[in-house]
Order: structure tokens, then C-alpha cells, then sequence
């Protein structure tokens, strides 16, 4: 949530003044469009698996990739949820 948060400032986005449907689109768009947030939120995520799920995930990473992705986008919709 904090990178994320932080990519909203960079791209000076008024994320909770916006409306759902509208959060959802600026959010596939900054998936989409901002590699360098989308690479650093699943680094994220993949820099907490131990060894062995690491192994797991680099057999099939583009799919694992595209779950983690849709994941984030869940949790951050969740946390702007009223």
C-alpha cells in the first residue's frame, strides 16, 4: 500500500477523490503503463517467498506474475473500499 501510495504521488493522482469504477481503471492503467510500479510491487511480493516457493514460482513466473498482479489490484481496491 505504501508503494503504492507513493506512485500516486509521483503521478499526482487524487486516488480517493476518484470514483470506484474510475479507481479501478486508473489502477490497470498504472499496472499497464508504469512498468517500473508494476515490477517493484511483485519484486515485492516475490522478495518474501522462501527458497522453495521461489523455485516453485520461477517454473511458471509469467502466470504467477499475472495472479500477483490481480491480487494487488484487489487488496488496493479493498483498502479504499468505504
Amino acid at each position: 500500500i505504501a508503494l503504492f501510495h507513493s506512485c500516486l504521488i509521483k503521478n499526482k493522482i487524487n486516488f480517493s477523490d476518484l470514483k470506484t469504477d474510475e479507481q479501478e481503471q486508473k489502477l490497470n492503467i498504472l499496472f499497464q503503463k508504469d512498468l517500473s510500479f508494476k515490477n517493484q510491487s511483485i519484486g515485492v511480493i516475490v522478495g518474501m517467498l522462501t527458497i522453495e516457493e521461489l523455485q516453485f514460482f520461477n517454473q511458471n513466473t509469467s502466470a504467477y506474475c499475472r495472479r500477483i498482479v490481480t491480487m494487488l489490484k484487489q487488496r488496493i481496491m479493498s483498502t479504499y473500499e468505504l
